[in-house]
């Protein structure tokens, strides 16, 4: 057995799905914190900045990339369904869980999609939800309203776990 310690860099993940003995990775390093060591030569105190956000909370770059890359849901083939006028009527998004043989990998049973469509100006337009009862088989998520605004619209679509 032996443990690596990730520090933001979520590549590692995918090669340490490549070995059958690794089990997991734990990401140990959320925040910069204050230390009096690991910083560079000379310096006795500071912030340790090896961490996905910053010493006052504030999101870096690399948080997007390690949030997408331990989503354990994937949101694939979104399709728009128009009218004979341009008009967005409905919207089907197909959803899986990751493979076995990838990091994270659970099965997610017994979960809850829901979704809102909102104006260029944020106003809500229609909602929905719709259960998911084992994402081991590939479900269909969709949603459809009346005739509406233009685009651009925004579709958020959300996976809950229970």
């Amino acid at each position: 057995m032996w443990i690596y310690s990730l520090q933001v860099v979520p590549k590692l993940v995918g090669q340490f799905q490549n070995f059958d003995f690794v089990a997991g990775a734990i990401f140990w390093c959320y925040q910069d914190y204050k230390s009096h060591q690991n910083l560079w030569p000379g310096h006795t105190e500071g912030y340790v900045d090896h961490g996905v956000v910053d010493e006052y909370r504030q999101r870096r770059p690399s948080f997007a990339v390690w949030e997408k890359r331990n989503r354990p849901v994937i949101f694939a083939s979104e399709t728009w369904v128009y009218d004979g006028k341009g008009n967005h009527v409905s919207f089907e998004v197909s959803l899986s869980g990751r493979s076995l043989n990838e990091m994270p990998s659970y099965t997610l049973r017994d979960g809850m999609v829901r979704w809102e469509l909102r104006d260029r100006h944020g106003n809500l337009l229609v909602h929905g939800e719709q259960p998911v009862p084992d994402l081991r088989h590939t479900p269909l998520v969709q949603g459809d309203w009346a005739v509406g605004p233009s685009p651009p619209l925004h579709l958020q679509i959300t996976f809950l776990d229970e």
